[in-house]
């Protein structure tokens, strides 16, 4: 597994200040990393980035969300499937889905929170993952996230954004390109 480049108590630091510019830097140097990097750092970050979902500051927690997005493992997995030789090293199938599970779960649970950003947030994000997922023929992952959307309890502020990503899982669920 490689360094880390981006350690959690930075990501930390930057989404508890809520500035913009911090924030938008702090993912152009996530997407900058390579598939194995991203991979790494998403795992590296996951307790952090949970913990962050309980910050005040909505601008803070649609910061987590796109943090997630950032690191996509979806698009990751989808990636190295297509272009393998363009690798040195190829992470095994196994830390994708368990990152992809993880993310997921976190897209989900972003559907209910109390700001509008971070239900848009998430919807593009479950957007991205359902569609790497699709591409990379699976279909299980948002056949997963469409239970998991069912079983929301979902206050009526957050029913279009839910609305919106159980759409985003059907679509992911009919496979093809």
């Amino acid at each position: 597994m490689p360094d880390i480049p981006v350690e959690p108590e930075r990501i930390e630091e930057v989404l508890e200040t809520g500035e913009t510019e911090a924030v938008n830097d702090l993912l152009d140097e996530l997407e900058g990393l390579d598939v194995d990097e991203q991979l790494a750092t998403f795992e590296a970050v996951t307790d952090t980035l949970l913990e962050c979902m309980g910050l005040d500051d909505g601008y803070s927690r649609q910061g987590v969300i796109r943090i997630v997005s950032a690191l996509g493992p979806g698009t990751g997995r989808m990636v190295v499937e297509t272009a393998p030789d363009q690798f040195d090293t190829v992470p095994d199938e196994q830390r994708f889905t368990d990152a992809i599970d993880c993310a997921a779960a976190i897209y989900v649970a972003a559907l209910t929170d109390e700001d509008g950003r971070v239900r848009n947030a998430a919807v593009r994000g479950l957007n991205s993952l359902c569609t790497g997922c699709r591409l990379s023929g699976d279909r299980k992952t948002p056949e997963r996230i469409l239970s998991d959307l069912d079983a929301l309890s979902v206050p009526e502020e957050c029913a279009d954004h839910v609305a919106e990503a159980k759409e985003t899982a059907r679509q992911g669920t009919l496979g093809g390109v």
